[in-house]
């Protein structure tokens, strides 16, 4: 069921003894609270635990062009290459040329400098990826030399903001009940109030739930001669082309 943010904020200043059953905030209270609801998610963004999926996504290279902006902010203009919640952390990568798919390795800053001829065409074997805001930063290599070509991208995700009071979402299991208890302990103090023991319990428990199904260890590399972004590599003392394959962590 998709959840709106004036819901969210109804509930928790509910079970801050702040209204009453069928009542509704002020109009600048519930501006108000809507800032701090997009501030618990932002924080939450910040941890990988709470990341509640790794999602596939499919975009499409352009001949000639190495590098591609990713995400969605309605506030910036123009929009990016790629529009799409804007990856945390991209885990997996691949492109697919003729039904053919090739792996793509997930490098290093140290890694991209270190390659001289970054113009080099042909079938993108590697990417980099930079988490900038507002819209994050995808580079392959070498540059495509073909239209047509599919990259396929598995990212982690966070749930979105919300734009307004009315703007909705689908949660996954477990968040809806997170974002109220967080949000009902972010406003308490704004109100003069205490948070009761029992949301306090409760949101340890949903914490800790939430924890046990999102963390995961992200697969070792399986692919010879190809960088694992979880191991440091040192351009200066390691060829490139002839890389170890790391462990991930």
């Amino acid at each position: 069921m998709a959840v709106n943010a004036q819901d969210i904020i109804n509930k928790s200043m509910r079970l801050l003894g702040l209204l009453a059953a069928g009542e509704a905030p002020t109009a600048s209270e519930a501006q108000d609270s809507l800032y701090s609801l997009n501030s618990v998610i932002d924080s939450y963004s910040a941890n990988p635990q709470y990341y509640f999926c790794t999602l596939a996504e499919q975009f499409t290279l352009v001949n000639g062009q190495n590098t591609y902006t990713i995400g969605n902010d309605p506030d910036t203009s123009p929009a990016a290459n790629w529009v799409t919640n804007r990856p945390i952390r991209i885990v997996g990568a691949f492109v697919r040329v003729n039904n053919v798919d090739t792996p793509l390795g997930l490098i290093t800053e140290q890694y991209w400098t270190s390659i001289a001829a970054k113009s080099t065409a042909g079938t993108p074997t590697k990417l980099l990826y930079r988490p900038n805001t507002p819209y994050g930063q995808i580079l392959v290599y070498p540059t495509p030399n073909a239209a047509g070509i599919s990259i396929f991208l598995r990212s982690e995700k966070m749930i979105s903001k919300y734009a307004s009071l009315v703007s909705t979402q689908y949660l996954p299991p477990g968040y809806q009940r997170l974002l109220e208890l967080s949000l009902a302990m972010e406003i308490a103090p704004e109100y003069g109030t205490r948070v009761a023991t029992e949301i306090l319990a409760n949101l340890k428990i949903d914490l800790d739930n939430l924890i046990r199904t999102n963390i995961q260890r992200l697969p070792n590399t399986k692919i010879a001669n190809i960088p694992n972004t979880n191991v440091y590599l040192d351009p200066a003392s390691t060829p490139l082309g002839n890389l170890p394959i790391g462990q991930a962590g």
